[in-house]
């Protein structure tokens, strides 16, 4: 079946320039939108919640002083103890 195409669109180089800028005037716009909002509400004060106290995220070598009470202790297999319960298997899906 031979069906002609519905529309046959032909963009010259001048459609696309006059889209292209379009779209930049559109982009202009919204972000002086943008700017025009915020100096309209830098005047209104937003109550601002206490800023938490920060602990610094940096890692020092020298500054791990963490005292573990209870430390591991590797073991050999023949020291390894059985546990108290028997083995029951389980099926994961």
């Amino acid at each position: 079946m031979n069906r002609p195409r519905a529309t046959y669109i032909y963009l010259s180089p001048m459609h696309v320039q006059q889209g292209l800028f379009a779209v930049l005037v559109l982009l202009v716009t919204l972000l002086a939108g943008q700017q025009l909002q915020r100096w309209n509400q830098a005047g209104v004060r937003v109550p601002s919640l206490p800023e938490p106290v920060m602990q610094p995220s940096h890692f020092h070598a020298g500054a791990t002083g963490i005292i573990d009470p209870a430390p591991y202790h590797l073991t050999s297999v023949d020291q390894a103890q059985e546990p108290d319960q028997p083995f029951q298997p389980r099926w994961v899906f």
